[in-house]
Order: structure tokens, then sequence, then C-alpha cells
């Protein structure tokens, strides 16, 4: 339905505007005195299990044919360790559901999705909400795995539960270990189902590139609303570096969050030392310390609300001054200028 303002709600969900939708108990418990002749769905719960970070649980259901239009719903919960009340990202431990069809086709919890210049659309792990859902229409009959993994698992372990309803038998075991999706594209490991991915690659199937950014060369991203997008370079532990982001589009509102040898999370702003914004371009600046070894610094740039972003990102890396001059690993030893706002 519209809702004015050029939106409309379809039966998608979740949404913003209607959550999952209302609830409606009688779609889900079996009730004893239900005398109206209405047809009930099969209900399986799992409840109380742990996972551990890199963890992962599996179980396999066999949808029916076509029975009364019940679609197979799975639903993912848990109850998230308090976090701390000025924290930009309030979730602590990351869990994903996905769940693999009869045809080979994984479906992400919350099925999202965001845009970006390098990967266009491209389906993402929901790493926000503590429900996560898999909702099938009309399910195809045949056999179906539903994976629940510990994506980032901080303080463990984590209980959870799980609910399954729709026309089906729950299988007493899942068939051989299933691999990784598309071999996750030949660049990442694959543990338990899962693809574990190079910090140049993301993704289910490691399937996304992330951009290297190159000294005094500048890059222009779109990225979506709720979307991200990942910049890395290599840095030593004599490198100093310093990353500038202009958005050009005044009524978006992207942010920058900066880890090293892992790819940042929301929870990462709270450690960046960020500068701005100017009053017609947004402008933000991380300046950071020196690493102790080798090392990949991960950028990362998320779309809070509520259009899509235009940034264009720049690097710059010099070598600091240790009494015995440049080394030339960067080009010179004093760093650029760096003004922070009144």
């Amino acid at each position: 339905w519209d809702l004015g303002y050029g939106r409309v709600v379809d039966d998608s969900v979740p949404t913003v505007e209607q959550g999952y939708g209302r609830v409606q108990l009688d779609r889900v418990l079996r009730f004893r005195d239900d005398t109206d002749g209405y047809d009930q769905p099969d209900l399986h719960v799992v409840d109380s299990e742990e996972v551990w970070d890199g963890g992962a649980f599996s179980l396999c259901v066999r949808a029916a044919a076509a029975d009364g239009g019940w679609p197979l719903k799975v639903t993912l919960v848990w109850t998230d360790p308090p976090s701390s009340p000025s924290s930009w990202g309030l979730l602590i431990n990351d869990l994903d559901l996905e769940v693999t069809t009869p045809d080979g086709e994984r479906v992400l919890g919350n099925q999202l999705s965001a845009y970006n210049a390098l990967n266009k659309r491209h389906q993402v792990l929901d790493s926000i909400n503590t429900n996560e859902q898999v909702a099938l229409p009309t399910p195809a009959p045949g056999l179906y795995r539903i994976h629940v993994f510990g994506r980032d698992v901080p303080i463990a372990p984590q209980r959870w539960a799980l609910a399954v309803t729709g026309r089906f038998s729950v299988e007493g075991t899942c068939p051989a270990a299933e691999a990784c999706p598309r071999d996750c594209s030949g660049v990442g490991e694959c543990e338990h189902g899962m693809c574990r991915c190079p910090l140049s690659r993301r993704g289910v199937a490691c399937e996304l590139e992330n951009v290297e950014l190159v000294p005094n060369r500048q890059v222009t991203d779109m990225i979506s609303s709720g979307g991200w997008s990942y910049f890395l370079f290599h840095v030593r532990p004599s490198d100093r570096w310093q990353v500038t982001m202009e958005s050009t589009v005044s009524y978006a509102d992207p942010d920058l969050f900066v880890a090293v040898d892992r790819l940042p999370t929301l929870s990462d702003h709270d450690k960046a030392h960020l500068y701005g914004p100017d009053l017609l371009v947004q402008r933000f600046t991380h300046v950071d310390a020196p690493v102790r070894h080798n090392a990949t610094v991960v950028v990362g740039v998320n779309v809070f609300c509520c259009y899509h972003a235009s940034v264009k990102m720049s690097l710059s890396l010099w070598t600091a001054d240790d009494g015995g001059g440049s080394d030339g690993g960067g080009g010179g030893s004093e760093p650029p200028d760096v003004t922070e706002p009144a």
C-alpha cells in the first residue's frame, strides 16, 4: 500500500515501517481447542543452543509438496550482551542465519541488499539486528539446510533460539557436510560451510571486492543507504598515514570506520579520531598512530541514513622522522595539513 511521499510498502519483510508484520499466534502455535477447522503449520523449535566465534549449527528439513499455501519460515533470535549507551554500534555478538534451498541457492537472513559502484547491487549479511528471518512464500519440495553461524562472537558462548514453520519434516541428520558457496570464489577458506575471506574480499562467497587505496590518488564511490564500502592499504611501523573522505551529497550521512588487519564494524567508530564536517562539503579525516608490525589498514564507509552517498577517498602516506631522515616510504617525514574545526 502507498504511505505517501512516494513510499510504497509491499509484502517483503522486515521493513522499517512494519518490521515482520503483525503477530498471529495461530499461524505458529497449535491450539488444542481449535474447532474452526483452520489449517495450522508444522512447528519445530531449537532452544537455548550455544555458538562460539566461528562456530556453526546445521538443521535439515524436508519440505512437502505445496499444500495449503504455507510458506516456509525460519526465524533466529538471540539476546545480545549489553552494549555501552554511547556506542555507535550496539550489536556485540553477530550471528547469521542462512538457508540453502534444494536447487543450491543460499538465502540470507532478512534478505538485505546494498549497492556500491564496484560491486553493484548485492546481498549483504545483517550485522545490526538480533532477529533474522528467511521467509520462502512458495517453497519447492525437497531438502532445505538451515545454518546458524557465529560470524563475530567476542563474548562467548552466545545462546540462541530457532523456530521453523511450514509444511515439512525434520531430517534425523543432515547429509554429508555442505561445501561453501561457490567454493569461496577460489580465494577464501571454507570452515563449517562458512567462507573466511582475505581482506581484499568479502561476502558470503568472497565474491565482493574491496578497493585498494594508493597514495595521492583519489577514488570515487557511490554507496546506498545502509551499505558499506571498504578501502585498504598497507603500512610499515615507520609509516604514518591520513585518510580523507569527502561526501559530495549534502543530504547523505556517510561515516568513517577504521581497523587494522580486519574489516571494521560499527563499534570501530568509537575509536576513530574524526575531524569535521565542514559546512559545505562533509570532510572527515582520520590520522592514526603507527603500527607495531607490517599491517593492512582497512577503512570502512557506512551510509547510516537515508539516501545514497557519493564519496571521494584519498590517502596520504609518509615516513616518520626518526632522526635519520625519511626512508622514502611515503614521500617525506612531515604529515599533510590537518585542520580541526573551531
